[in-house]
């Protein structure tokens, strides 16, 4: 996980002048933070994306309703991986994986709440 990068991205969301206009306590831009900032990959390696992604492909599970970080985490990467798929790009499902790990980033953070306040405190 990319432990140092959301300890800045939380850092950063603390100092906006929006949120301290909004005298937002820890928990509520720990929120923001989580939501509204993106990291800077996937942090992710590609022999596990690929594994994760082939059997996302090949079993198709519901997970339009899902909150858990995790599913969500590589409902996202599916996406992504299944558009470079489709016309008019039409890649393989390795050189797919390798584009979207390489070039692209993450909506958002893919972490619990209770994740991030450790994760935070750790860095105190």
């Amino acid at each position: 996980m990319q432990h140092k990068e959301f300890c800045e991205a939380f850092a950063q969301m603390s100092r906006r002048p929006d949120v301290q206009a909004r005298r937002l306590g820890r928990d509520a831009i720990i929120d923001l933070t989580i939501h509204n900032s993106r990291p800077p990959d996937f942090g992710v390696e590609y022999d596990t994306a690929i594994v994760m992604v082939g059997r996302l492909r090949r079993e198709r599970p519901d997970m339009s309703d899902e909150t858990r970080p995790r599913r969500l985490f590589w409902r996202e990467m599916l996406e992504r991986v299944d558009r470079l798929m489709a016309p008019p790009h039409n890649l393989r499902l390795g050189e797919a994986v390798q584009k979207v790990l390489a070039y692209q980033r993450p909506s958002r953070w893919y972490m619990s709440h209770a994740a991030a306040k450790r994760m935070l405190a750790s860095e105190e």
